[in-house]
């Protein structure tokens, strides 16, 4: 049965079940019994047909997910109008979605039922099977008693035209997202077109907000979903992902939380659990890491255990051990590891199409330390289309096993490792996945900042621009002479700032920051005024040779203060705003040219 231990019987006698219960029941019925696999005919198939269209009561058992019986059941409903009755045990979980379907529940609590067990499940098919019987099929239900067959071929053709329609602009959304030019993604967001489309649809749509704008999209789209699927457990988990990328932990805790105690425990949620609080465990008092740090661990292995085919909670578990280095990790984390690499190792015999798999087996080479291996999964990796946030995960694990932090300047430990050939193939392979990143706020500050700090670079603002005051939850979206530059989620106090160039774009600036690089004669309010720039910065024109001394090409992205990726290319400008000194981040070079001036000082 696939149960868990407490949950159910680990097996069922089902030629007992047979012979104890279902056949007196259909006998004390006035059916003659006949086991669909007991037929002995020549050709088995046909006489399979014939007794599944022709019987006057098919009985399905659907408890154990058998694919053949879910079949049969299917032709049966799609030839005749009624007389297929489903029955399971009580215990059972279903292939998909039955809710919609009558089916008889029966108690099968035990691995070796009674006499007294048997009867209770005859007495129950006894008393359900005459109410069920003679009820309409779904099929005839819902498809073959319409009455204007030729309405409903119009719908049809309709509906799929609109999802073809879908199809069409949502790869074609994805791969201008892919180059910057996210804005036909945005607009597929709107609640009108969210209306329209069916829930695998808007499944599809919202993996690709996940995937191509920012954290504070995914979540504001989940939200603007129709009522009737927002709170679907695929979404809410996707809403609590966003919230945690997005710093809110304890929000989306309770969010899984809540999915965990409403639709059951998955490989997929504790694994997602473990991972927001193996973030809350990083900081914050020794008490509190050490108890975040346990839910961590408790969350992967609850996860591991419920299949461990699925290799997602095995292979957080073995990074956190290493990570937590107790004198027992060891020992557990061997045993994880030789579960994990079965499990893959499964995956890739059979062929299972997931984009975690050589990501995964990459994680066990590097604990196992075995360069060959890591080298070949990790040109499989490379050689993935991956999103920035799914190789900054991979990398953060990569280095967690290696002991090293990701704020560590990799360049410099391959140069120090060169002599020890297998660690300097790791930090090689972690540079590697680090080159396909955004810079980070971090590096920019150590490696452009001293460059950018010099009395002969600082600008002022000049001109005017048009503000407001923000609303608290707004998205803006950046878009200069370039295309999408970068978007921004207002919070309290928060002002729009619209600069008076050709492109008009837009942008968040915190209140103390909007009063000490603008004049402010009247006091913000919900519409735009003009207010002047008195500003000043230091600021660089990005060349080759910066780009070469970042370790970037000619375009890139860079990660700012604020939690989105913000596109660059060599000629705009970095700009770091004085008196502060605290960030940098990328001003386009038409925008720059047209505010900003050199501060000469006499």
């Amino acid at each position: 049965t696939g149960l868990e231990l407490g949950k159910g019987p680990e097996q069922v006698n089902f030629d007992e079940l047979w012979e104890c219960a279902v056949k007196p029941a259909l006998q004390q019925l006035g059916y003659m019994p006949l086991r669909a696999d007991e037929q002995t005919g020549s050709v088995i198939v046909k006489d399979m047909l014939n007794a599944l269209v022709h019987a006057d009561l098919v009985l399905a058992d659907i408890s154990i997910a058998n694919g053949n019986v879910y079949y049969e059941a299917g032709i049966r409903h799609a030839a005749r109008e009624s007389g297929c009755v489903l029955i399971n045990a009580d215990w059972a979980r279903p292939l998909f979605d039955l809710k919609q379907i009558t089916q008889i529940r029966y108690p099968l609590d035990s691995n070796t039922p009674t006499v007294e067990d048997y009867q209770k499940i005859q007495t129950v098919l006894v008393g359900a099977i005459p109410q069920f019987s003679n009820a309409t099929g779904p099929v005839y239900e819902l498809v073959r008693q319409i009455d204007d067959l030729e309405a409903a071929e119009a719908q049809l053709r309709e509906r799929t035209a609109v999802l073809f329609e879908f199809d069409t602009q949502l790869n074609s959304a994805r791969l201008n997202a892919g180059k910057g030019e996210k804005e036909p993604l945005r607009a597929m967001c709107s609640a009108q077109y969210l209306e329209q489309l069916p829930g695998f649809a808007l499944k599809e749509l919202i993996d690709a907000v996940r995937d191509n704008l920012n954290w504070t999209s995914l979540v504001s789209t989940v939200d603007g979903l129709p009522d009737s699927v927002r709170l679907d457990a695929h979404f809410q988990e996707q809403k609590a992902l966003g919230l945690s990328m997005g710093g809110k932990l304890t929000e989306a805790i309770a969010i899984l939380e809540e999915v965990v105690k409403r639709d059951g425990k998955s490989c997929l949620r504790l694994g997602n659990l473990g991972g927001m609080y193996r973030h809350l465990s990083v900081g914050g008092s020794t008490k509190d890491r050490t108890r975040y740090l346990h839910s961590a661990i408790q969350a992967f292995r609850d996860g591991m255990a419920i299949d461990l085919n699925d290799y997602y909670c095995s292979h957080k578990l073995l990074i956190m051990l290493v990570q937590r280095n107790r004198q027992s990790d060891a020992a557990e984390a061997a045993k994880v590891s030789a579960l994990l690499h079965a499990a893959c190792r499964r995956a890739a015999d059979v062929n299972v199409q997931d984009e975690w798999l050589y990501p995964t087996l990459l994680i066990h080479a590097f604990y196992k330390k075995d360069a060959e291996r890591a080298r070949e999964y990790a040109d499989r990796v490379l050689a993935q289309s991956w999103s920035n946030w799914k190789l900054m995960g991979l990398l953060t694990d990569l280095l967690s096993l290696m002991g090293i932090s990701v704020d560590a300047e990799l360049e410099l430990l391959l140069h120090d490792a060169e002599s020890e050939v297998c660690v300097a193939e790791f930090i090689g392979i972690c540079r590697e996945i680090q080159l396909l990143l955004p810079v980070s706020q971090e590096l920019l500050m150590s490696k452009v900042f001293p460059i950018v700090d010099q009395p002969e670079n600082e600008y002022r603002k000049v001109g005017s621009v048009e503000a407001r005051l923000a609303l608290e939850g707004e998205e803006i979206t950046s878009i200069t002479s370039a295309g999408e530059e970068t978007s921004f989620c207002a919070g309290k106090r928060d002002v729009v700032v619209r600069n008076d160039t050709n492109a008009k774009e837009l942008y968040i600036v915190r209140m103390e920051i909007f009063e000490q690089r603008y004049e402010i004669e009247s006091a913000l309010n919900n519409e735009f005024q003009a207010y002047e720039a008195t500003g000043k910065s230091l600021a660089i024109q990005i060349n080759h040779e910066i780009t070469t001394f970042l370790g970037v090409g000619v375009t890139f992205f860079i990660n700012p203060t604020w939690p989105a990726e913000q596109y660059v290319e060599e000629g705009d400008y970095f700009v770091c705003p004085l008196p502060g000194k605290n960030e940098i981040y990328r001003v386009g070079k038409l925008e720059f040219e047209t505010t900003y001036v050199e501060a000469i000082t006499i």
